[in-house]
């Protein structure tokens, strides 16, 4: 038994986003059939450092709140 759940943020509504992507893993899973237009995989790239590739720092400290905002919540 398969069950699938698909979220698409920002991708409109079910018919439109989540639908053709539902189609190709339901596919994919009963006929083992891929995708024509299967993407690439990530090339290896042994010349960048994984460093260069995180626009995200490590950790964000949380700017404390006023007392007033702290009251709001």
């Amino acid at each position: 038994k398969v069950a699938l759940a698909l979220i698409v943020e920002n991708g409109g509504f079910g018919a439109q986003a989540a639908a053709p992507i539902a189609r190709k893993v339901f596919d994919y899973v009963l006929l083992g059939k891929l995708p024509k237009d299967t993407p690439e995989p990530f090339p290896n790239r042994p010349d960048l450092d994984e460093s260069e590739m995180r626009d995200v720092p490590e950790s964000v400290e949380p700017e404390p709140l006023t007392p007033a905002q702290a009251a709001r919540n």
